[in-house]
C-alpha cells in the first residue's frame, strides 16, 4: 500500500483453511437449517429469508451472518437459539438487531466472544456460559457489555439450568462491577452464584429488568 494506491484487500482462504473453517463451523456452529425447518413444521417457513451469508473473524471469534426473520419472531428466535447453544463447549452469541437481521458470532474461547460489525442499538443478544464455566450467571465482562451497550433491547445469557435476562432501564455508566461484587460478598453470602448476586443487587436499585429462568419452568 502506498498514498494514493487503487489496491484494495479481501479475505482469502485456500483450501485447506476453508476446510478448517468448515470442520470449526460445522462442530461449533448452529444449524440455521434446523431452525428453518422447525418454523416451516408450524406453519412459519415464509418468515426465514435464508443465509449462512458472509463471514469475517476479529482475533477468536468468526462472525456469520445467518439471514432475517420478521420482527414479531425474535424473541421465538432468541428462544430457540439459546436453547441451541446452551450446551457447546465454546461461547456462541446470536444477535438479531431491530430490523430482524441474525447474526453468529462463534468463539473457541470457553470464556469469551466478541461481537463486531453489527448493529446493537434495540437488538436482542443470547449468549451462552459453557459447561466449564459452572452454573452461572451474567460475568464482569457481560457488565461492562451492557454498560457500553445500554439501548440494547435484551440481553440474555443461558446455561443448562437457566436463562437470564436483563435490559437496562436508567444509566449505568458510573456503577462499577467490583463495588457491586464486593456488596454481593457481605449481603448475600452462601448464595450458590455471586455473579446472579451481583445483578439481582442492580435490578434492587432499580438499575436494570432482571429475572433468572429456569430452563424447565412452564
Amino acid at each position: 500500500m502506498h498514498p494514493n494506491c487503487r489496491c484494495s484487500t479481501s479475505a482469502y482462504m485456500d483450501d485447506d483453511e476453508y476446510n478448517q473453517w468448515l470442520d470449526s463451523y460445522q462442530d461449533h456452529g448452529l444449524a440455521f437449517e434446523d431452525w428453518k425447518n422447525s418454523v416451516a413444521s408450524n406453519g412459519g417457513a415464509d418468515i426465514i429469508k435464508l443465509g449462512v451469508g458472509s463471514s469475517s473473524k476479529q482475533g477468536e471469534t468468526t462472525r456469520i451472518e445467518l439471514g432475517e426473520i420478521d420482527t414479531d419472531k425474535i424473541d421465538e428466535a432468541i428462544q430457540y437459539f439459546s436453547d441451541e447453544i446452551r450446551d457447546r463447549e465454546t461461547e456462541i452469541a446470536i444477535v438479531i438487531d431491530k430490523n430482524g437481521k441474525v447474526t453468529q458470532f462463534i468463539s473457541t474461547s470457553t470464556e469469551s466472544v466478541n461481537i463486531f460489525d453489527v448493529d446493537l442499538d434495540g437488538a436482542s443478544i443470547t449468549h451462552n456460559h459453557p459447561v466449564s464455566n459452572g452454573i452461572v450467571s451474567f460475568g464482569e465482562d457481560d457488565f461492562y457489555f451492557l454498560q457500553e451497550n445500554q439501548n440494547v433491547a435484551s440481553f440474555r445469557c443461558c446455561n443448562l439450568e437457566y436463562d437470564y435476562v436483563a435490559s437496562v432501564r436508567k444509566d449505568i455508566s458510573q456503577v462499577t462491577y467490583n463495588e457491586l461484587y464486593l456488596k454481593a460478598l457481605t449481603e448475600y453470602s452462601g448464595n450458590d452464584d455471586l455473579q446472579h448476586a451481583v445483578f439481582e443487587e442492580l435490578r434492587a436499585r432499580g438499575y436494570i429488568s432482571y429475572d433468572r429462568i429456569s430452563k424447565n419452568a412452564d
